[in-house]
This record gives C-alpha cells, sequence and structure tokens, in this order.
C-alpha cells in the first residue's frame, strides 16, 4: 500500500467534510486564520491584542483611547507604537484597535 495515495485519496473524498467543518467554524464567529488556536472575534466575542507583550481581550470597536484609559494610562506623558508604528496622539480617539494588534506604551517619566 502506497500511503501518499491512500492518504490523498481519502482527502480528496472528504474535501467536502473538511470544508463544510471550517464553514461551520467561521460561521460561530471564531477567526479563520489558526484553526488550531480558536479566537473568538465580532459582535459575539472579544478581539485578542497585545498591550506591551501580554495579552488582553478588547471588545469589537474599542478605540486606541479607551484601551489606554482602561489599562489606566495617562495621556498626556505616553507615547503609543501600533504594530510596529507610531501612533499620533490625535489619532488615539479615532483609530479603532483590531484583532491581532500589537502596542508598545511608553511612559514618560520627568525628574533629573
Amino acid at each position: 500500500i502506497n500511503r501518499a495515495t491512500t492518504w490523498s485519496g481519502f482527502v480528496d473524498q472528504n474535501i467536502g467534510l473538511i470544508g463544510g467543518f471550517r464553514r461551520n467554524y467561521e460561521s460561530r464567529g471564531y477567526s479563520g486564520r489558526n484553526p488550531g488556536i480558536p479566537q473568538k472575534t465580532g459582535l459575539r466575542g472579544f478581539e485578542m491584542i497585545k498591550l506591551n507583550g501580554k495579552e488582553r481581550k478588547v471588545s469589537p470597536g474599542t478605540t486606541v483611547e479607551q484601551m489606554l484609559l482602561a489599562e489606566g494610562f495617562t495621556l498626556q506623558r505616553i507615547a503609543v507604537e501600533r504594530n510596529g508604528e507610531i501612533l499620533p496622539k490625535a489619532e488615539y480617539a479615532s483609530v479603532v484597535t483590531a484583532d491581532g494588534d500589537i502596542f508598545e506604551v511608553v511612559n514618560f517619566v520627568g525628574g533629573g
């Protein structure tokens, strides 16, 4: 028995089953990016972001400003990097977080 032929025959015969599973999986609000790790998204769930290296859950539609205030940051003395790019302060209230965003927040400290 040639295992490669047997496996490909199995896949060809059952592709409808696999495709049906994926459609059902995604219709329930899970991300199709990595089916091995369910990531709930959309109106019924939450989005996963990273903030200073730690994973956080945020509600869909959360602005960067709302996220920062909820995490206890003072907006006057911080700088925010989103996915490797500096985010201007003027955009904190208008930019909405997205599933998979990576944020780094630097807090400025005065002194001498």
